[in-house]
């Protein structure tokens, strides 16, 4: 009876290893970019800004701009003006001196954007810095790898591959958190397996944190379904009189015949 329960367990560890090793293959270095990109992402204002740079517009040295009690309302103005349909409208204040203050809307038909100049509140002839993607190239990378709907299913499938990969990594290693103390040098895929279970061990909380989290915060959109059913009972049950309140069943008397 050992002996069959050790073999039922070292066949389920070998198990583990297939997949680890393939999950690790196939999605390791797709994530490596997702991870790389995410961070990236949370500083996507600050490099937009960076590839946006042009130079200062020339009534920052004639006079100062306007204060925004007096800029807004003239931006409002020109949206109305420029897009009364759109179903969304946006103003970017000036972040630093010299810039200019940037419109952007939408409207059924696509979207566009202006800029004024803030000293005088004037519409400029084009759009203000230059046109980039900016840190936004890198944050839609990193929900969509550039490819729409198909490309975030493929980043929630390789996610969770990656969950799947840390999870049978702990499973196969039993040793690895003593295995963490032990390299050894010059031992060929002996010494790479050693540095594998050390990065391993100090990068595991912050992988199982990130995927885990990633997938948690998007799992409306990869699993719908239950959402869907809570909707639909709520929706029949609308306007039904309430038989139980407070876990004492009231006597609902029964149609005279």
């Amino acid at each position: 009876m050992v002996r069959g329960d050790g073999r039922m367990k070292e066949g389920f560890r070998q198990s583990m290893a297939w997949l680890h090793t393939w999950c690790g293959l196939t999605c390791g270095w797709l994530l490596c970019a997702i991870f790389l990109t995410g961070t990236l992402s949370v500083f996507r204002d600050p490099i937009t800004r960076w590839m946006q740079a042009a130079p200062a517009l020339p009534s920052a040295s004639t006079h100062a701009a306007l204060p925004e009690q007096a800029l807004v309302p003239r931006a409002l103005a020109q949206l109305r003006q420029l897009a009364p349909q759109a179903r969304l409208w946006r103003i970017t204040l000036p972040a630093h001196p010299g810039e200019a203050l940037t419109l952007f809307w939408r409207t059924p038909d696509g979207q566009g954007q202006a800029s004024l100049d803030p000293g005088s509140g004037e519409v400029l002839p084009s759009p203000w810095g230059r046109q980039t993607e900016g840190g936004r190239h890198f944050m839609s990378f990193h929900y969509t790898l550039h490819g729409g709907i198909p490309g975030y299913w493929l980043v929630g499938w390789v996610s969770m591959c990656g969950l799947i990969a840390l999870v049978s990594g702990v499973i196969v290693h039993k040793r690895i958190f003593l295995d963490f103390f032990t390299f050894r040098p010059g031992k060929g895929q002996r010494s790479w397996l050693d540095a594998h279970n050390a990065t391993a061990v100090l990068t595991l909380p912050f992988l199982l944190m990130i995927v885990y989290t990633g997938l948690a915060y998007f799992y409306t959109s990869y699993m719908p379904a239950p959402l869907q059913y809570m909707a639909a009972m709520r929706t029949r049950t609308r306007g039904m009189p309430m038989i139980c309140r407070r876990r004492r069943l009231l006597q609902v008397p029964t149609p005279l015949r």
